[in-house]
């Protein structure tokens, strides 16, 4: 699997140059620790870019549903309502409040 966070600040910009599928891949282990340690909360935080925030959304509506998942989603802003990879962070909101998104359980 290619690294999503390449040392060349690809985890500030959210161009990582792999698919939603890869970035899905890259987060699942690291949230199962997470959910395995049964946690009060989950933050996903300073996501760069619309993609990403797909892909934790997709992740989080696969997990186990006998254990409720609550936390948060935090994006990484530069001005004007942009994340840090240039997208709005409208689209990210959309994805995160989208009625049929695993995020609004």
């Amino acid at each position: 699997m290619k690294c999503c966070f390449t040392f060349i600040g690809s985890e500030y910009t959210g161009i990582y140059g792999v698919s939603k599928h890869a970035l899905k891949a890259w987060h699942a282990p690291k949230l199962q620790v997470q959910i395995d340690s049964n946690p009060d909360l989950i933050a996903f935080e300073t996501i760069p870019c619309v993609d990403e925030c797909k892909a934790l959304c997709s992740l989080i509506a696969e997990h186990d549903q006998t254990k409720l998942l609550n936390g948060w989603i935090s994006f990484a802003c530069k001005a004007d309502g942009q994340l840090s990879s240039g997208e709005t962070l409208e689209d990210a909101l959309r994805v995160v409040l989208d009625p049929s998104a695993s995020c609004r359980r």
